[in-house]
């Protein structure tokens, strides 16, 4: 799909209604230009989707788990997948890490996640995508 070409909406396009369209025309034109803006790589996860990316920094070992992080929505997630890993040393794990994870009373609870090294510091972003 091609990029939008917005055009503003003027009074003078508009010539006997002159007098009380120019009203009209400064909120719709700050609409269009939302909307251009957003479909031209302006709509993020963060301000425009209901989903949430989080920071989460972990030191694997037996006091870890389980985790719990407070929901940015008030409805049940759809999945919790980490999109980003790696140790304190800059290292990414040899395994894709999973991560095992329930919803309750508002929290998602993370009861563990497969594929990291015990003993390791790791920093990850957590995706979770909602209903």
């Amino acid at each position: 799909m091609s990029k939008l070409t917005p055009k503003k909406l003027t009074v003078e396009d508009f010539g006997s209604q002159q007098s009380w369209i120019g009203k009209l025309f400064t909120p719709l034109n700050d609409f269009f230009s939302q909307v251009y803006q957003g479909w031209n790589n302006g709509i993020t996860i963060e301000d425009n989707l209901h989903q949430e990316i989080r920071d989460v920094k972990i030191v694997v070992d037996a006091n870890s788990f389980p985790m719990k992080i407070k929901a940015k929505f008030a409805t049940y997630p759809k999945g919790v997948t980490v999109i980003y890993c790696v140790d304190a040393a800059g290292g990414a794990p040899t395994t894709a890490p999973w991560v095992s994870w329930s919803y309750s009373n508002g929290q998602i609870e993370i009861s563990n996640i497969t594929g990291l090294t015990v003993g390791k510091t790791y920093n990850l972003k957590i995706h979770v995508i909602y209903t």
